[in-house]
């Protein structure tokens, strides 16, 4: 081992020499990344955003609800909208629901999404 490495690893950095690469594992750090960013906020002006392809929920509502669709790489995936309640925890809570409904899938569930996009 490098001392560097013993070094980084003594304060907890964890080293890869891998990115995370497949759709579900894509999908899976998205969800994490956007229940962090929900937790932290504190009103629901806070959910408008001009980075519309980086979040899952819209930047408006539409009425009372909120259009929340599972995205990785800058691009939706299919059959995956839903509208719920304009509030955080609503929002919140389907994105949980998401995270768990892709956990139960493996990485050969999503070999259709990524030929898809490869084609494209």
């Amino acid at each position: 081992m490098s001392v560097i490495k013993g070094l980084l690893e003594k304060r907890g950095i964890t080293l890869s020499n891998s990115r995370v690469s497949g759709p579900r594992s894509r999908l899976l750090q998205q969800a994490d990344v956007m229940l962090s960013k929900l937790s932290k906020f504190k009103s629901m002006s806070e959910l408008g955003s001009e980075a519309v392809t980086q979040n899952w929920w819209s930047p408006k509502p539409n009425q009372d609800e909120r259009r929340i669709v599972m995205r990785y790489a800058g691009m939706t995936v299919d059959d995956t909208s839903a509208y719920v309640p304009n509030t955080l925890e609503a929002i919140t809570n389907i994105i949980t629901e998401y995270k768990a409904a892709i956990m139960e899938t493996s990485d050969a569930d999503w070999a259709a999404e990524e030929a898809k996009r490869k084609k494209k």
